[in-house]
């Protein structure tokens, strides 16, 4: 009876385990099956990572290129700055070669003209060049050279210029004491005729 008893508790202690060990498999399966799923999840955001890497190698091929070519062309830029830069540089010496040519032309056509008027009308004219040895007029020795105009005893400097600075006022100052004192007479009256006047 008490062995009939005992395999009975025995029995009923297997069915327990056995079920345990059911429960324990099953939650064994269950991990792995999670433990699975997190491996795909895992190897999927790996690969994910993978292709954004890529993607990102791409763009930056693409900047570098990019940056690439916009330093070609800054540097095509800066190569065309310094040419237009050269061509305005040698413009400007045209225009004011052509400028200082015309208004050397431009004084002596003028000068001309203004002698043979005055000459006409009973001035007496001359073209007074004298060289400025102290530099008196210029600040260094240089030829000065003004026109003279004479009627009636009256004494008159007349400036012809094709184009005029402040400078030139001071300058002409000059000229008439240069003129008193290497002519030792007084100058009645100066004049300065400009066909252009820069601003000031």
């Amino acid at each position: 009876m008490e062995d009939s008893v005992r395999l009975e508790e025995i029995v009923a202690e297997l069915a327990r385990d056995q079920k345990e060990t059911r429960a324990a498999l099953r939650e064994a399966a269950q991990a792995r099956n999670e433990t699975e799923q997190s491996i795909k999840e895992l190897a999927q955001a790996q690969k994910d990572t993978e292709q954004s890497v890529k993607e990102l190698a791409q763009i930056q091929t693409r900047t570098d290129e990019s940056v690439a070519e916009l330093s070609a062309t800054v540097k095509d830029l800066a190569l065309a700055q310094q040419q237009t830069d050269k061509n305005v540089a040698k413009l400007d010496r045209t225009v004011h070669a052509i400028g200082a040519r015309w208004g050397v032309q431009s004084e002596a056509s003028f000068r001309e003209a203004l002698s043979g008027i005055l000459s006409d009308l009973g001035f007496e004219v001359e073209n007074y060049i004298k060289h400025d040895t102290e530099g008196r007029v210029h600040g260094h020795p240089a030829q000065v050279e003004i026109d003279v105009v004479i009627r009636d005893g009256k004494l008159m400097l007349i400036e012809i210029k094709s184009s005029m600075n402040r400078s030139d006022v001071y300058t002409l100052e000059r000229v008439v004491e240069f003129y008193e004192a290497q002519e030792n007479r007084k100058v009645d009256r100066n004049w300065l005729y400009v066909h252009f006047s820069s601003p000031v």
